[in-house]
């Protein structure tokens, strides 16, 4: 399932990190903004750093030996 389609069926908030612009439409009506931790707008890091759950899509941190 791509996350367009995901989020479309879900309904629920969407964000992306700066390195992920471009992965979402920030069209939408979900779209909630660009998290950069303390550097997000007040709005954008209270609904990320308060929420519950997070579904992280993409790479994060993953390293190889």
């Amino acid at each position: 399932m791509e996350v367009a389609e995901f989020t479309k069926l879900t309904g629920i908030a969407t964000f992306t990190t700066a390195m992920g612009k471009g992965s979402v439409d920030e069209d939408t009506p979900t779209f909630g903004g660009v998290y950069s931790g303390a550097g997000s707008f007040s709005g954008v890091k209270k609904a990320v750093e308060s929420s519950d759950l997070i579904f992280w899509f993409g790479r994060y941190g993953v390293r190889s030996s």
